[in-house]
């Protein structure tokens, strides 16, 4: 699939099966080569179940984090390899006999260890390159890739969109959208954000961004606040944001608390 600015990338999200493995998240995932090759986003207890790498069909895993597992081997049952979903219901109950009574086997992963911790003060912007040119390699010899942090939240969608960034050619907004779309909680600390804000700046050649600060944080507290059937609209975030400021992440969230609270004449500030 050739790359394009202007291409839907929220219409390229896939969603897996949820449920299989219980508390992991590495369903959301899209599919950017014609290699068929699949990039994933998912937590750290996706990346050391044996069960879930198998079912991703997935042995190339970049570990943003910095107490990364050292263990690159993880066991699975050796006839956990049938991953068609349209497979025959008839043959369900022999397949899972099978896979139980077969002996466990090691599976070998290839790691990239982004070493960074879930922290304000560290920047990231200096593994966006390395970082997207391993995963794009990768991608393009058609090997599967799972992204993940310790829950998926920060560090790792972050990565996932510097990705988009420079190998799908779209806007940081853009970019921020897809993910978020196949991952709702997804929430970059601020200092991840400005970092992306100085990606795209560094790609475009340009001096402005295509999404601002107050804007993200805005749409950080709506998805906070906004539950489904919520009648919160975004203007009255931003407004909220606006108005009460704040210094730190932690003081966002009272800004947040405000913006709820917020006159609801203000839902049109633009």
């Amino acid at each position: 699939m050739a790359a394009s600015g202007e291409a839907n990338l929220a219409d390229q999200i896939l969603f897996g099966e949820r449920g299989q493995i219980p508390f992991q998240d590495s369903d959301s995932f899209f599919s950017p080569y014609e290699s068929g090759a699949n990039l994933f986003l998912g937590m750290l207890s996706a990346a050391t179940s044996g069960g879930e790498l198998q079912r991703l069909q997935c042995k190339h895993v970049v570990s943003v984090m910095r107490d990364a597992p050292r263990e690159l081997d993880v066991t699975v049952p050796s006839n956990n390899n049938n991953h068609n979903n349209n497979s025959n219901n008839n043959n369900n109950s022999n397949k899972r006999k099978a896979d139980s009574d077969s002996p466990a086997r090691k599976l070998t992963l290839t790691r990239l260890h982004v070493n960074i911790a879930d922290d304000n003060n560290e920047s990231m912007y200096v593994f966006f390159s390395d970082a997207v040119d391993q995963i794009d390699s990768w991608l393009k010899q058609g090997k599967n890739v799972l992204v993940h942090c310790s829950s998926g939240i920060s560090r790792s969608p972050t990565l996932m969109m510097a990705f988009l960034m420079k190998v799908k050619q779209v806007s940081l907004r853009k970019a921020y959208h897809a993910v978020r779309t196949a991952r709702p909680c997804v929430a970059p600390g601020t200092q991840f954000f400005q970092d992306l804000q100085r990606w795209e700046r560094f790609l475009t050649g340009s001096e402005s961004n295509t999404m601002s600060l107050e804007h993200y944080h805005a749409c950080t507290v709506q998805s906070l606040l906004s539950p489904p059937g919520s009648s919160l609209s975004f203007e009255g975030c931003l407004a909220g944001v606006r108005q009460f400021g704040y210094a730190t992440d932690f003081a966002l969230l009272q800004a947040a608390q405000l913006a709820a609270e917020f006159p609801a004449e203000h839902d049109k500030t633009k």
